[in-house]
């Protein structure tokens, strides 16, 4: 009990091949179970027409009363209507980001068998777009 309580406070982090396995594959057993990080690198889709939305690049954990998934989106169309092409959006650096709360509401399927999430955002959550922002060179 001694050893527990010094680590109360303190983030614990485990190697991702010395953590428990969630999914049985042969009984199809836990499908609503998997690592935050498992998600990175999953496409966003919207789960009425299944359009491509982006695909997420990170999660932000203890946001508010939820965790948020940071999609990096394509770049909207410039004025005259065609797209904005400076970095095309990939997992290593958008040109722009939206940020999702990662409640069942928004992200009612997570597939992780074929890497998607569907979701279905609130009018107006997508257009809140932020701008990828320079990385800092040390």
């Amino acid at each position: 009990r001694n050893a527990a309580d010094a680590l109360i406070g303190r983030r614990l982090f485990v190697s991702s091949t010395d953590r428990s396995q969630l999914r049985e594959e042969q009984n199809g057993d836990g499908d609503d179970e998997f690592y935050a990080s498992e998600l990175e690198g999953c496409e966003v889709v919207m789960k009425e027409d299944g359009k491509h939305v982006g695909v997420v690049i990170d999660i932000y954990r203890g946001a508010g009363e939820h965790d948020l998934l940071k999609i990096s989106v394509p770049p909207l169309p410039s004025s005259d209507g065609e797209a904005n092409e400076e970095k095309p959006a990939t997992n290593k650096g958008p040109s722009e980001h939206v940020f999702v709360p990662f409640v069942k509401e928004i992200v009612p399927v997570v597939d992780m068998e074929r890497g998607v999430l569907e979701i279905t955002p609130p009018p107006g959550l997508l257009d809140l777009r932020q701008k990828a922002k320079p990385k800092k060179r040390p």
